[in-house]
């Protein structure tokens, strides 16, 4: 995972370690390890990937910090619904880099437009904006 995380920050993806915590669903929520809001600001340092993907904290997953300072956000679906609003404005033709969530969702990610747009909850059924 250190390697992982190391790999994102060189590319300029600002990371943070996230856990998966049981849910009574059985799917789990991916839930940060660290105080994570400062890095929208600032970068991680390697010595706090460092710190915090040793073995004996070794946290199961990576986050990305959205918006300006990772040039990046996602579109994250939840459910059958979001996933049937959300290709209403997707092309077929348009090629997304897509990742699968714990939940059974997926999340598509973007470069970061110039306007910064903060990140929004259920902007579609099933289906929420990671910007700022």
């Amino acid at each position: 995972m250190l390697k992982a995380a190391q790999e994102y920050l060189k590319q300029k993806i600002n990371v943070i370690p996230l856990t998966l915590m049981p849910t009574e669903d059985g799917k789990g929520r991916k839930v940060p390890t660290v105080s994570w809001k400062q890095y929208q600001q600032q970068w991680v340092t390697d010595a706090n990937l460092v710190k915090w993907y040793t073995p004996l904290n070794a946290p199961t997953m990576i986050g990305a910090i959205t918006g300006k300072r990772s040039n990046l956000v996602t579109v994250d679906v939840d459910t059958d619904e979001g996933r049937q609003a959300i290709e209403k404005y997707i092309p077929d033709s348009l090629e997304i880099p897509t990742f699968n969530t714990p939940s059974g969702g997926y999340q598509m990610c973007f470069s970061a437009p110039e306007e910064e747009i903060p990140g929004a909850v259920r902007f579609l059924p099933g289906v929420d904006y990671r910007g700022e």
